[in-house]
């Protein structure tokens, strides 16, 4: 007969509902797992915030802007769970960050309700309606052969630019959760600078200009804009390694760039690809 602990482990994922009567181990590691959950998922929240103001505001959107990724996302104390004292810890910073309160002003929820009470002071992209890779190639707006070989005719269209610029922060999106994921077990001083830093550059220099031009591309009839879709990438299949998402980012993005229709978007793919050089990959 399988243990209680092994048939816990295969039933679906719940988040925890209240206060534990008392912290012992299993509370302990379902409260982080739901702390892990929040903060991820409020991950494509916030870069979707990001990206639709568009970059040529100077005033209040611009600086609400800057306060969505700040220095927080950067701290060098990130903590590895390995006990109760840090698993509280952690838990600790997930609150007072705001991902789970409204009391703190400078929390990211109280960034995001200014953001939205105020979201007609400044020009900001309208997006496509929940967007998703696979229709940008159903709608025939976004098309050209992937790395991945995914589909196995191109279609002809001035718009591939759209489907390679998708696939790529996809790639860039999934590269960064590797790398955070990362933080989270590896105990090494110099190690987690050097992850810290990359966390950083992926985030500001090339996941970020990615999403900027993909967003700038118009889409369909309706005169709406592509917007990032934050997808599991290569869709359906298993993840790959670090280094093997990493290979296909930069493919992805030089496959953006050779299906660019103009030399400013084909400059500004080739600065996200000279970022990437800043990278050090993990195995």
């Amino acid at each position: 007969m399988a243990s209680a602990a092994a048939h816990r482990h295969n039933q679906p994922y719940e988040p925890v509902r209240g206060i534990p009567v008392k912290w012992d181990k299993q509370a302990l590691i379902d409260h982080v797992k739901t702390g892990m959950q929040v903060e991820l998922g409020t991950l494509p929240i916030y870069f979707c915030a990001l990206y639709s103001i568009k970059r040529d505001n100077g005033e209040w959107g611009t600086k609400a802007r800057a306060n969505i990724l700040c220095e927080e996302f950067f701290d060098s104390a990130m903590t590895i769970v390995t006990d109760k004292a840090t698993a509280l810890q952690a838990l600790e910073t997930i609150v007072d960050q705001g991902e789970g309160s409204i009391g703190v002003p400078d929390s990211h929820y109280s960034v995001f309700v200014e953001l939205y009470q105020r979201r007609k002071e400044w020009d900001c992209v309208e997006y496509v309606d929940e967007p998703k890779t696979d229709d940008y190639k159903d709608n025939k707006v976004a098309y050209s052969v992937s790395v991945l070989d995914a589909y196995a005719e191109p279609l002809t269209t001035t718009d591939a630019i759209v489907w390679q610029l998708s696939l790529a922060v996809n790639a860039a999106y999934c590269y960064l959760l590797q790398t955070l994921d990362l933080c989270w077990h590896n105990g090494d001083r110099a190690a987690r600078k050097q992850i810290l830093r990359n966390i950083h550059r992926i985030m500001i220099d090339i996941l970020s200009p990615a999403a900027h031009v993909l967003v700038e591309q118009q889409v369909g009839t309706e005169g709406k804009y592509a917007a990032p879709c934050f997808e599991f990438y290569p869709a359906g299949k298993d993840p790959l390694s670090p280094a093997d998402l990493f290979t296909a980012l930069k493919k992805e993005l030089e496959s953006a760039k050779a299906a660019a229709q103009s030399q400013e978007t084909v400059a500004a793919i080739g600065k996200i690809l000279l970022s990437l050089n800043g990278i050090i990959t993990a195995k």
